[in-house]
């Protein structure tokens, strides 16, 4: 009986050892959120409104909530057509760029900084300011 438990108990043993076990996966950080802000839609809505503050200039100000992993694009074909549209993010520099569609990592903006988009003409319409969660 002695034998026959010790024979069972190295039986289990190598069963164990030679089970084959999957590596767990590493960690993602799934908290990362694309904030995506068509621009297009935000003011034809604003227009139907009536809430731009003139005729001339059409701009945007709302507040951004962003956490620190977030991702913030603006998009629109109002980019392309005012294009080359200057961006200023708080007191950096400002930055020049052509197409659809800007992205900015929330990891290099700061609380209470104002992003501004300047279209060719100069005319400021997009102003928006950044506050962090």
């Amino acid at each position: 009986m002695k034998n026959i438990t010790i024979l069972l108990l190295i039986l289990f043993a190598l069963n164990a050892c030679t089970s084959s076990t999957q590596p767990q996966k590493a960690q993602t950080d799934t908290s990362k959120n694309n904030i995506v802000i068509d621009l297009d839609e935000e003011i034809s809505i604003l227009k139907s409104l009536g809430k731009l503050r003139n005729d001339g200039n059409v701009v945007l100000d709302n507040p951004i909530y962003i956490g620190d992993n977030d991702e913030v694009s603006f998009k629109g074909n109002i980019l392309k057509e005012n294009s080359p549209i200057s961006i200023k993010i708080g007191d950096n520099q400002a930055i020049t760029f052509k197409g659809y569609r800007y992205s900015i990592k929330t990891m290099e903006l700061n609380n209470g900084e104002i992003i501004q988009m300047k279209n060719k003409g100069g005319n400021i319409f997009l102003e928006m300011e950044v506050i962090k969660d």
